[in-house]
């Protein structure tokens, strides 16, 4: 079984980070469905993308077969958690948010991009050519 740099994890389930990307996606689902960013398709549009994708790229990276791979995806999924906080930040200057409420769902998104950053220099450490 792979175990993601011997870190004891055996599926993708395992992943704090990963798990943490869902429940910021569902939170980010909750904003979605107010009127504000209901009636601005393209925002609305923007941060469903990028929420959908932090978890997709995990996922993604978590079944290639090299570290780097992995690594790779993972980057890929930090930038959308700085994408999201840059759209957040929109809403709240649109006034579809408080001040609160867009620290509150973007620090979850810089806690999940430094959680990230330390996997990727673990992977990048480990390097191993074969995962699984």
């Amino acid at each position: 079984m792979c175990s993601a740099g011997g870190m004891g994890i055996r599926s993708l389930q395992d992943l704090q980070v990963y798990q943490d990307s869902l429940d910021a996606a569902e939170a980010v689902s909750a904003l979605l469905r107010r009127d504000g960013l209901r009636r601005d398709f393209h925002l609305r549009g923007q941060l469903a993308k990028a929420s959908d994708e932090i978890a997709s790229h995990i996922g993604e990276g978590f079944g290639q077969q090299t570290d780097r791979h992995f690594a790779h995806y993972l980057g890929i999924a930090r930038g959308s958690c700085n994408e999201i906080c840059t759209h957040l930040a929109i809403a709240r200057g649109r006034e579809y948010l408080t001040k609160a409420e867009c620290d509150e769902v973007c620090a979850r998104y810089v806690r999940i991009g430094k959680r990230l950053t330390r996997l990727m220099q673990h992977l990048r450490m480990e390097d191993r050519k074969r995962r699984g």
